[in-house]
């Protein structure tokens, strides 16, 4: 056993010293993994804790061992290779400036199989990293206070994280899946549902294109209300302003009921004069636009 008060703490302490301090503590319990040569495998050094059920003692020992003081979890996350589901510790030393990654690996896949003890004891913040992999990959965590889903409701049916999870269709019967979507791997992932392509609608012609751009004002007025004809020349600024004035006249002469709106006649938009600036032409709109709203309030 390495004796804490010879260790020379600094902040560079490098992997390969933590992993032989570990390793002295816990003997054949850990494996120590350098840096990747793998260039596809992309992983940063770890201790592997080759039984889960331990983790929480060498957890422990992490943490107030004075030459190491792993006084903080910065994350506990699941993960999935598709062949294993296992855990990773990130732990940091605010006391030495190291950082240490903890890795356990369970033996198989199987929901309610795998189990860890809990280490919130020694890091509260575990707490809400393990409800999340408990809900994200349904890795039990023993002892824990409080073990339930913490981001899906507690009737959902499966675990996200993991490879081999199907989205369901729709949840208390609203559905999840748009036409042709759907997530998946391997082979018997649900095919692509082939898109049906949509017939353009008939052009609306007459009245029916007035009553398309009124919308539910047009609606709201009498059912026999004529319909003013577009004059010559008009912009869309004005075919605008007069389609609003139009659908207003109607909403008011259904809350009028005596007056028909047949009787209200909305001023013509002027024609645009000859070298009109963009200022001038606002005003313009705003004042036909009024004249338009005082016209259907008689």
């Amino acid at each position: 056993m390495v004796e804490s008060a010879t260790v020379d703490v600094t902040r560079t302490l490098p992997f390969e010293r933590i992993a032989s301090m570990v390793k002295a503590k816990f003997g054949d319990l850990v494996d120590a993994h350098p840096v990747s040569t793998d260039e596809a495998a992309m992983l940063d050094p770890y201790v592997e804790v080759k039984d889960p059920a331990r983790m929480a003692e060498v957890a422990a020992w992490l943490k107030v061992e004075p030459a190491l003081r792993f006084d903080s979890l910065m994350t506990l996350a699941g993960w999935d290779d598709r062949e294993h589901i296992g855990l990773t510790y990130c732990l940091y030393s605010y006391d030495t400036g190291c950082k240490l990654n903890v890795r356990v690996t369970f033996a198989g896949r199987e929901v309610g199989k795998m189990a860890v003890p809990t280490v919130e004891t020694t890091w509260g913040v575990a707490n809400y990293f393990e409800r999340e992999a408990y809900d994200l990959y349904g890795i039990q965590f023993t002892s824990h206070s409080d073990l339930r889903r913490i981001m899906l409701p507690e009737d959902w049916v499966g675990h996200p994280g993991r490879k081999d999870y199907r989205t369901p269709e729709e949840y208390r019967g609203v559905p999840h899946l748009r036409d042709g979507q759907f997530f998946g791997i391997g082979k018997d992932e649900p095919k692509p549902k082939p898109k049906t392509e949509k017939k353009p609608a008939p052009p609306a012609t007459g009245a029916t294109t007035v009553a398309a751009a009124t919308g539910a004002a047009h609606a709201a007025g009498p059912a026999d209300a004529p319909t003013t004809g577009a004059p010559a020349g008009e912009t869309p600024e004005q075919k605008k302003a007069r389609l609003l004035a139009e659908a207003k006249a109607r909403a008011a002469g259904g809350k009028a009921g005596a007056a028909p709106a047949a009787t209200v006649t909305a001023p013509t938009a002027a024609a645009a004069p000859s070298g009109e600036t963009p200022e001038q032409k606002k005003a313009r709109l705003l004042a036909e636009a009024k004249a338009r709203r005082e016209a259907g309030k008689k």
